[in-house]
């Protein structure tokens, strides 16, 4: 009774209520900081929406990675929408019963490339990956902590960067996560790459479970989420963040 006191009556008290904390990485084009230094993208406009139908607030933040889950452990950040899973913050997060959406980390190549037969192909070869970016599918984790592959890392800080270092021949595969890379391209105008799926990552809502009102915070969120799914604005959502429903098998 009291949670559906609060669902019917929280867009009045919204502006009384302190802002949900949401905190999110560089992850274009679901999430960045644009030229004036403000927080854009689609995942970040579905975040406030949601909110908005939770009769919620928000405060948006960007962080590195390990400044994140530092927050999430302890309740600085209440809320990121992220890949479910992630073993540095599992312990520390309540996670949304619905996926969102699936995204895929790839092992892209260069286009005539042949594709490379997993792992023995990567041995001794040129790895590059993404500067402030964490790898921690069990299906990348399997390559990069293997030393019989003896792989020689390096990292690029941007996308657009990796990319033409992989075109430019100076690395032979580029580990990367499949949105920003489609945002890098579809900018520069770069012939497209070819790529194998490692892991396909659902993503949920991610709530701080130290924050005080993690649990209202979170009933609230689903019950917003099962409105806009009633009425078809959730697909509505997913197509403009371009985020498959259904989990994609590792080639």
């Amino acid at each position: 009774m009291i949670l559906g006191a609060l669902l019917a009556t929280g867009t009045s008290h919204a502006s009384s209520e302190a802002p949900v904390r949401i905190g999110f990485l560089e992850f274009p084009p679901f999430s960045y900081l644009d030229a004036q230094q403000q927080p854009q993208g689609s995942m970040l406009a579905f975040a406030k929406r949601l909110a908005e139908q939770a009769g919620l607030s928000v405060e948006l933040t960007p962080y590195p990675p390990a400044r994140l889950y530092h927050n999430l452990a302890t309740g600085t950040t209440e809320l990121t929408l992220g890949a479910t899973g992630n073993p540095a913050i599992s312990a520390h997060v309540l996670t949304g019963k619905e996926v969102i959406g699936w995204i895929d980390l790839r092992l892209y190549f260069r286009t005539g490339q042949a594709a490379p037969q997993l792992p023995q192909d990567l041995r001794g070869k040129r790895l590059l990956l993404i500067h402030g970016f964490t790898y921690w599918a069990p299906e990348a984790r399997q390559l990069l902590d293997d030393p019989s592959l003896q792989l020689r890392l390096s990292k690029a800080h941007g996308h657009l960067a990796a990319i033409e270092l992989l075109q430019r021949e100076r690395s032979d595969y580029l580990l990367a996560y499949q949105p920003p890379v489609e945002e890098a391209l579809a900018h520069s105008g770069q012939p497209a790459l070819q790529g194998l799926t490692l892991h396909s990552l659902p993503v949920s809502l991610l709530l701080s479970r130290h924050s005080p009102r993690a649990d209202e915070l979170l009933a609230r969120l689903e019950h917003a989420y099962s409105e806009l799914k009633a009425s078809g604005e959730l697909q509505q959502w997913r197509q403009r963040m371009h985020l498959r429903t259904e989990q994609q098998a590792s080639d």
